[in-house]
């Protein structure tokens, strides 16, 4: 299906539009939902930022992905983010370069951004506590930032009896 506004790409998002009693379908590209979210949005400032990331996020899932993304490339080797992308291979200055947009793409996946490892039974029983505490801590992080406060006492209580077993 063509976009509504442009009528020459493919739409790749579509909304009902509800002004009074009149209903109406609209199917938009990814460069016209773009230009239309933020029109329809600069209202104000405070969401604009977000709208925006939302929009990359967005366009990420679906593939199309903002042009300059696709075309910045690495000071050292010359690899674009696209074949960065594509051979997930690239010098070390690759992954200083595409930082933010690799960060972007684990929190996508799911993945974690640093890799921890079985902890073999026979280890001493400080790396689990190591372990768990570095967890907690995340946890305590996470709960502080969504406001659950309460949350966020039990795993600090949790933190301290490890730290005072040590």
């Amino acid at each position: 299906m063509l976009c509504d506004s442009c009528k020459e790409n493919e739409a790749i998002i579509s909304y009902t539009k509800m002004s009074g009693n009149n209903v109406e379908e609209v199917h938009l590209c990814a460069t016209c939902a773009e230009k239309k979210m933020k029109e329809d949005l600069t209202f104000n400032q405070a969401i604009s930022s977000q709208v925006d990331s939302f929009l990359k996020e967005l366009f990420k899932l679906t593939g199309n992905f903002d042009k300059e993304i696709i075309k910045k490339s690495c000071p050292n080797c010359g690899t674009t983010f696209d074949e960065f992308e594509k051979n997930h291979l690239g010098c070390e200055s690759c992954y200083e370069t595409f930082s933010s947009e690799l960060s972007s793409m684990l929190n996508n996946l799911k993945y974690a951004s640093k890799h921890k490892g079985k902890i073999p039974q026979s280890a001493d029983i400080a790396i689990s506590m190591r372990r768990e505490e570095e967890e907690l801590e995340a946890s305590l992080r996470q709960a502080i930032e969504s406001e659950e406060y309460e949350k966020a006492a039990i795993i600090r209580d949790r933190i301290k009896e490890i730290r005072e077993s040590k």
